[in-house]
């Protein structure tokens, strides 16, 4: 078994002391799928003028065009904080919810820089204008 722990030792040290450079590109999904932390604060059914204390939730969005991330309208629902985090380099970036519609379950939000590589939706051209879809 010392053969093991040497050969696993060496790569630990290879991987730690690999520059960025030469570090593994990320695929065209991790450009497009960031991570959504937001910070909210509900209120008290039984007095709603007090607020209860604030919790955090995360969860994932996906980039529709350039510095616009579509998420979870349940995520985001009574934030005070949303903040953006990018894989593998873990920058975060502010975000702001534009639009949050709690029928279709879904948020649109906004960051002053582009978090990332926007998602192609080739749902549009795979269905014709004016069919009937089943």
């Amino acid at each position: 078994m010392p053969g093991f722990w040497m050969s696993a030792a060496t790569a630990a040290i290879a991987f730690i002391t690999t520059p960025a450079s030469q570090a593994i590109a990320a695929t065209p999904f991790e450009r497009c799928v960031v991570e959504v932390m937001v910070a909210a604060q509900t209120y008290e059914p039984g007095m709603p003028w007090r607020r209860n204390p604030p919790e955090g939730r995360s969860g994932f969005g996906v980039m529709v065009a350039p510095g616009r991330v579509l998420t979870l309208e349940s995520l985001v629902r009574n934030q005070i904080m949303v903040e953006l985090r990018r894989p593998r380099s873990g920058t975060k970036l502010p975000a702001q919810v534009l639009i949050a519609d709690h029928q279709s379950g879904l948020a649109l939000l906004v960051c002053a820089t582009n978090a990332g590589d926007p998602v192609r939706l080739d749902i549009a051209e795979a269905v014709p204008t004016n069919t009937d879809v089943t």
